[in-house]
């Protein structure tokens, strides 16, 4: 109520990633891994209710399996701690965790978004590993306070939209694994309102409570 929605600019995905070392290359191994563990999986996070958290109960709970949470200040954090094998595995934006794949730091086991990622081709999506109800992306956009005269909205979204066509815009982005998406202000209202009761279910998920 505080805002007046302009326009989204891109959607990023995330990664389900474990160490490199772990012997893990799919959902099914991470999941026979979490039965057989006698103490349980940890995992990691970039902080509690983040998209990776509730990413992370929303999988957990499509396969039927539990893992006991480690959050951290951060995306970046939660893939260090993967690199240095404080946790099992994690969730974390794919922009964040590319670096660390590229450099085979960690490895990914599935995408989070309902189709592959074209930086990540060989990295199949939860819903192709048995998780058709998993899908989690996150995504950014602009806003002004309420209030703000729509003529001026609109112009914003105008040039958001054009500066996102410039091929140089489109490609820094791609580059980071995320995705231009740009939107008309009404779309992205909407995008919004419909996030909103998404985040409330799986906050559910992942047994959270609003303040």
């Amino acid at each position: 109520k505080d805002f007046t929605m302009v326009g989204r600019v891109s959607t990023s995905d995330l990664l389900v990633i474990a160490p490199a070392d772990s012997g893990l290359r799919s959902i099914a191994a991470l999941a026979d891994r979490a039965r057989k563990s006698p103490q349980g999986l940890v995992y990691a996070s970039g902080g509690i209710g983040s998209p990776a958290h509730m990413g992370a109960e929303l999988m957990l709970q499509a396969a039927g399996l539990t893992a006991n949470h480690v959050p951290f200040k951060g995306a970046s954090e939660s893939v260090n701690a993967v690199i240095g094998k404080q946790v099992d595995f994690a969730l974390a934006i794919t922009s964040v965790a590319l670096t660390q794949i590229k450099s085979g730091k960690v490895i990914p086991l599935a995408i989070t978004a309902a189709q592959r990622n074209p930086v990540l081709p060989q990295v199949p999506t939860l819903v192709e590993q048995g998780l058709a109800g998993a899908v989690v992306v996150s995504f950014g956009g602009l806003a002004v306070p309420a209030g703000t005269p729509a003529p001026i909205v609109a112009r914003i979204n105008e040039v958001l939209r054009a500066t996102l066509a410039k091929p140089e815009v489109k490609a820094a982005i791609e580059s980071q694994g995320s995705t231009p998406a740009p939107s008309t202000a009404q779309d992205y209202a909407e995008l919004m309102r419909a996030e909103i009761d998404k985040t409330e279910r799986m906050m559910k998920a992942a047994r959270l409570e609003p303040n």
